[in-house]
């Protein structure tokens, strides 16, 4: 029985895993939206007492 390794070259491109592709996108904020996400926010920020 022969035992392959993961880093032979045949194994290697069998098992090899693509680099993933990010894409973003950033969306603009009606005005309210920007309002309430403000809002919540400030709130967070005020609850959110680190020592």
């Amino acid at each position: 029985m022969i035992r392959k390794k993961k880093t032979d070259t045949d194994v290697a491109k069998e098992i090899a895993v693509p680099e993933p592709n990010h894409r973003r996108l950033h969306l603009q904020l009606e005005e309210a939206e920007r309002q309430l996400y403000d809002k919540r926010l400030k709130e967070f920020c005020d609850w959110y007492d680190p020592i």
